[in-house]
């Protein structure tokens, strides 16, 4: 579950692409695609120009906000015993997750794609409401099994500030207006891990992915 501003033009599509998630069943072995069951974010479909990201940059485009329902789906599965099949980090941080959580996705290049490997089916549910976006999946329980999903910063990398600009008032500088240095994003090399727990023990420890989200460029 995580959260969005409602009423705005990002919520709209965070909604529609729950609408193609309403009622998704995967059988043994299969493959969820989330390219192929939400499809194409365009105008004729529906979507809106919303913030997304574009690199280092923020801009408007169609279907705008669809990569939290990707990130949520994904952790979902994740924490139900899902295999990645296909999955990648943002450029930057996002907000509604930790870092090495989130699933970015873009119609056409880059999927979000998770394998049951269990024997028995699955069902895939997501709805939005009023700011709460909420996945849920339904399958065969293992007794007494906690799946537990885990990231840590293997090494924040700092950003390269650069000079301070301004101008003098006098040879001293005094009096003069100098403008302030600003404050630029680390990046994060991140590592994220699954934790089969049974019986308050851990039974087994999975390693998972490698997340690297840049320090943030001076523009």
């Amino acid at each position: 579950r995580t959260t969005y501003a409602d009423g705005n033009d990002r919520a709209h599509n965070i909604v529609l692409a729950c609408e193609s998630l309403s009622l998704v069943t995967l059988g043994p072995g299969e493959t969820f695609s989330f390219n192929q069951v939400v499809g194409p974010r365009t105008k004729e479909r529906g979507y809106r120009k919303a913030p997304v990201f574009v690199g280092a940059d923020v801009v408007d485009d169609y279907g705008g906000g669809v990569c939290q329902v990707s990130t949520t789906l994904y952790l979902a599965m994740l924490k139900a015993g899902f295999q990645i099949a296909e999955r990648y980090c943002h450029a930057q941080p996002v907000a509604y997750v930790p870092l090495g959580f989130d699933a970015t996705v873009a119609y056409g290049y880059l999927d979000m794609r998770m394998t049951n490997p269990g024997e028995s089916p699955c069902l895939l549910r997501a709805t939005a409401e009023k700011g709460v976006l909420t996945v849920e999946v339904f399958g065969k329980p293992v007794p007494d099994l906690a799946i537990e999903v885990e990231s840590r910063v293997l090494k924040e990398i700092p950003a390269e500030q650069p000079p301070v600009s301004g101008e003098s008032g006098g040879e001293d500088g005094a009096g003069g207006d100098v403008s302030e240095k600003p404050n630029l994003r680390s990046g994060f090399l991140v590592e994220t891990v699954r934790k089969w727990v049974r019986g308050g023990q851990v039974e087994r420890v999975e390693r998972l992915n490698t997340s690297m989200y840049p320090p943030e460029k001076a523009k």
